[in-house]
């Protein structure tokens, strides 16, 4: 892991610890409960919004899983949105909008409560202050991508943007097991590509792990394969060609 010290020194003297294994789930409840309080229609009247009828609901139902995961709509894969569907797809149709509704809920809080994880430690050490971060996180201005799969492409994209500066784990297979959901946010949107630089700079800068050296810098050569094979997946429009 690369030493962050510019970064480090906006550390809270003493850097307090929690138990993060207790507070996390606390944490993510609040978070949960302040995300639904924002909007809670979506909650009370759920329904089918934009893209999540039209498109994920009606590819997944017609499709199926697979066939739809490869299908490309605004010209790209959206992987997160179209397994979310699928998971939602057993329960019966009246209850397709509800589970929509609260998985997206689950990602937005997931998403937002993962800055409270250990590995952020070396760019703030006080776990209290990052608690309280990830509150006022809940409570910033995003209505509009609330409770919404079709809006969970920018939820990834807000993942992966704290993961380039996440601490992996030194366990392999914990760090591996992390790589699941990395590599689905990559092949969500076209957006991810704008991290793709640090992760260079991450892989470049990798340290050994338990005497390990290319474990860390192949997860992130891996995530960058991932990354910029999706460009290559995305679909080329008339427009885009013309400019190339």
């Amino acid at each position: 892991m690369p030493r962050m010290s510019a970064v480090s020194e906006l550390n809270v003297p003493g850097g307090e610890r929690l138990d993060i294994r207790r507070m996390w789930p606390v944490l993510f409840l609040i978070v949960a409960v302040l995300l639904a309080c924002r909007q809670p229609n979506a909650l009370i009247y759920p329904y089918f919004y934009a893209e999540d009828g039209a498109v994920f609901f009606k590819q997944q139902y017609e499709m199926g899983f697979t066939p739809s995961l490869v299908t490309r709509y605004a010209g790209y894969p959206h992987f997160a949105p179209r397994t979310l569907a699928a998971l939602c797809s057993p329960l019966p149709v009246e209850y397709i909008p509800i589970a929509y509704t609260v998985v997206s809920l689950l990602v937005a809080a997931g998403v937002l409560t993962f800055f409270f994880a250990p590995g952020f430690r070396p760019i703030i050490a006080n776990d209290s202050l990052r608690a309280c971060m990830v509150v006022i996180f809940a409570l910033m201005p995003n209505a509009d991508p609330l409770m919404k799969l079709a809006d969970v492409n920018w939820y990834m994209l807000l993942f992966m943007s704290l993961l380039v500066l996440f601490s992996l784990p030194e366990r392999t297979a914990a760090r591996w097991l992390l790589f699941i959901p990395a590599a689905m946010a990559t092949w969500t949107s076209p957006a991810m590509v704008v991290c793709v630089p640090v992760m260079f700079y991450r892989a470049w800068n990798a340290k050994p792990v338990k005497g390990k050296m290319f474990g860390e810098r192949l997860w992130w050569a891996a995530l960058i394969v991932m990354t910029m094979g999706y460009v290559f997946a995305v679909e080329k429009q008339p427009w885009l060609m013309a400019m190339l």
